[in-house]
């Protein structure tokens, strides 16, 4: 399991994880057909090494989420913009804290008659 500190970036695009060692202990590191991609400056691209489903806790909320593992990548886990859509994840720079709209730690069933 892995947890927010001053190692997790937020930016656009689909969640990526560094470091191969660290994707392999948690899990068996898939294979994509995504070989590359394009940080948001539309120049600097990176090799994508395969996907890992990941789970991880932000501000005591479960996260689950697939994410791309790429050895140069700048912080250890980059959370992406599907995943913070879903979790209604923001950023609140007065605070510098992140606020988790949706926590799906729990859930209720309801019958249908």
């Amino acid at each position: 399991m892995l947890s927010v500190d001053e190692e997790t970036a937020f930016l656009a695009g689909k969640s990526a994880l560094r470091h191969r060692d660290v994707a392999e202990k948690i899990g068996h590191i898939l294979p994509t057909d995504v070989r590359e991609v394009t940080l948001t400056d539309g120049k600097t691209k990176l090799k994508v090494l395969g996907y890992i489903p990941i789970s991880t806790v932000l501000e005591g909320s479960p996260i689950d989420d697939i994410a791309y593992v790429i050895e140069e990548l700048a912080e250890e886990l980059i959370v992406g913009v599907r995943v913070m859509e879903f979790y209604d994840i923001k950023l609140d720079p007065s605070t510098n804290r992140i606020i988790v709209g949706r926590n799906y730690s729990s859930f209720e069933l309801y019958a249908h008659n």
